[in-house]
């Protein structure tokens, strides 16, 4: 072979150098790593949203057991005369409607301006709550059976605490364990055993001894039970079907709606009257949740104390609903937590209402 010929064959067969080599590889690397972070954000954004799922899903659980027990309650409703003063001796005056039991919503904790009374007087109830009471079978003694009708008393409220009561004793023993303090749907459950609402006087104008049924249960955890976790509000907004009302919300205007409310004086005479002895048609429900990493970080910010949300705000007038939601999801928005906002309007079935007094 000519010189001239093996200097071609070289020319053309000539390897990469050093330099093509480590660009080359700076450039697989720059690869590898972009891959390697794409799956990791993809990693994180589907165990985020799987934990998301997971937290919602028990709130959305909760959401429908809330919507079956309310959407039954009952209150038993007739008509009888009434009597100057409850004094039957005296000459009745008129034929109303009258009932033993007693359906009450409204604000949980204090309200500034007393718009409305709170049911449970405790600042750490943020929210609407409502109680009642319902054929739900619910008793002690668990030789009974086929009493699937028994009268119960139930209720739902939003409640920021720890979680003292609830973790077993292995815990409060264990070494560095902490409380978890959250906000937390709370379950009210009263067996026929332990039923209130008949030795409470129903017939006084005091709201205490009216509310009396379900506060002192309440306040001494009796019957009560975490129904979720992470639950920063509950919205009840009794609503109705009327069109004669100027606005659905006419009929409770500040989200307050008692069955006894014409015995306190507390809402309009309007209020008063289409309250008296009968249940809302409907009540539109709001839960608001967030998801377990924001409500972490928000105890590292707070520790034991309830964060400010702004809540203490919001949810006074009924008719400012849509203002008042944006203006939390707003605020949720901007210190960057993970919420959802769960609603439903539901129909109480055993509802007879009547615009006629």
């Amino acid at each position: 072979m000519s010189s001239r010929k093996v200097s071609a064959v070289r020319r053309f067969s000539k390897g990469f150098t050093l330099i093509e080599l480590l660009l080359a590889m700076t450039v697989l690397a720059v690869i590898l790593m972009t891959l390697a972070m794409m799956m990791n954000q993809t990693t994180g954004a589907w165990r985020q949203a799987r934990s998301q799922l997971e937290q919602f899903r028990e709130a959305e659980a909760a959401f429908g057991s809330m919507g079956r027990r309310i959407t039954d309650a009952v209150l038993n409703t007739y008509t009888d005369y009434e009597f100057p003063g409850g004094d039957r001796r005296k000459t009745p005056t008129r034929y109303v409607r009258q009932s033993e039991l007693h359906f009450v919503c409204g604000p949980g904790g204090q309200v500034e301006g007393g718009l409305a009374p709170s049911l449970l007087g405790a600042q750490a109830a943020p929210g609407q709550a409502v109680f009642f009471q319902g054929p739900f079978g619910s008793h002690a003694d668990g030789d009974l059976t086929g009493l699937n009708t028994l009268l119960n008393a139930w209720g739902y409220f939003v409640e920021f605490g720890d979680d003292r009561e609830a973790r077993p004793g292995y815990l409060e023993e264990a070494v560095g364990a902490q409380p978890r303090h959250r906000f937390r749907l709370k379950e009210f459950q009263q067996k026929t055993e332990e039923l209130r609402v008949y030795a409470s006087n129903l017939t006084a104008a005091s709201q205490d001894v009216l509310f009396d049924w379900f506060r002192k249960p309440v306040s001494s955890g009796r019957g009560v039970h975490t129904l979720a976790e992470n639950v920063i509000a509950l919205v009840i907004r009794p609503m109705s079907s009327d069109k004669t009302l100027a606005a659905p919300t006419q009929m409770a205007s500040h989200y307050y709606y008692d069955t006894r409310a014409y015995q306190q004086n507390v809402g309009t005479a309007f209020e008063q009257a289409r309250s008296r002895h009968q249940l809302p048609p409907l009540l539109e429900i709001t839960l608001v949740v967030l998801d377990e990493n924001s409500a972490a970080r928000l105890e590292q910010e707070n520790g034991s104390t309830m964060p400010d949300l702004g809540l203490s705000q919001l949810f006074h007038d009924a008719a400012s609903y849509e203002k008042d939601l944006d203006e939390l999801e707003a605020t949720l928005v901007a210190r960057k937590l993970g919420y959802r906002a769960l609603k439903k309007t539901i129909r109480l079935r055993n509802s007879r209402w009547s615009a006629v007094d």
